[in-house]
């Protein structure tokens, strides 16, 4: 193939498509302010996704669980349970919270409304200790069984990890995941659709000159590339706008 020709055809086809555009500028107007549009979109929707990762990954490196003990437990009990549950493979870090340390933490989270507080006169905190679990842990399924084989007898009053707040969130993440999938997978369809159907307007309304190209030898390949070119720098000009 001659490179002369080559050239010639391919600066042939990049003014087409130019004057595709320009002949059409109404229709290809449209078409770029749509895909920008969905471009737009589509951006919108997975950032929202990577900050709900974002958050959530935050969130379970905080994550710990919270084993309550009755009240007036002795420390040695306290210290058992806390060895016994040191030695499992899920657990990462204890940190052992006294009552008089929960109230004193209660009272720096209450500060300015603290007064609350004046007329105790019983410490009402029991002790607890504070579980971190390691990372390969900290899934919905791993801490809620976790939390379900901890022996709930004495002395352990109670385990708390968030469940109902977790379950939720989690729920949230997966439908807004699912919705944005969805969406996105719409809004591809769609954009396809509407260049497609320009492209094809354009095809019509130079059917004539296609006819007298295809009658003076023009390959198939001279024919489409200016369209497909057209295409492309519409999909480049909404990608450029949005």
């Amino acid at each position: 193939m001659n490179p002369a020709n080559t050239i010639i055809q391919f600066s042939y086809c990049i003014k087409s498509a130019l004057q595709n555009l320009y002949r059409n500028r109404a229709l290809s107007f449209i078409t770029i302010s749509t895909i920008a549009v969905m471009f737009t979109l589509c951006t919108s929707m997975l950032l929202v996704l990577l900050n709900l990762s974002a958050f959530m990954e935050t969130w379970a490196d905080q994550l710990q669980v919270i084993v309550y003990f009755e009240m007036n437990t002795d420390k040695q009990a306290i210290e058992r349970v806390e060895k016994e549950l040191a030695a499992r493979p899920e657990v990462a870090q204890i940190t052992a919270v006294s009552p008089e340390e929960a109230l004193s933490l209660l009272e720096e989270s209450l500060e300015g409304q603290d007064g609350i507080l004046y007329g105790l006169q019983d410490n009402p905190l029991p002790a607890s200790l504070e579980i971190k679990l390691h990372k390969a842990y900290l899934t919905t399924e791993a801490v809620e069984k976790f939390a379900v084989s901890i022996t709930r007898s004495s002395p352990v009053a109670d385990i708390e990890y968030g469940q109902r707040w977790l379950e939720r969130f989690t729920a949230f993440f997966e439908l807004a995941r699912l919705t944005c999938l969805v969406l996105g997978l719409f809004l591809i369809i769609f954009t396809y659709c509407i260049i497609a159907n320009t492209i094809r307007l354009m095809v019509y309304s130079r059917r004539d000159e296609i006819e007298i190209m295809k009658l003076i030898g023009a390959g198939s390949l001279m024919v489409k590339f200016p369209f497909w070119l057209d295409g492309a720098l519409q999909g480049a000009c909404g990608a450029a706008v949005a």
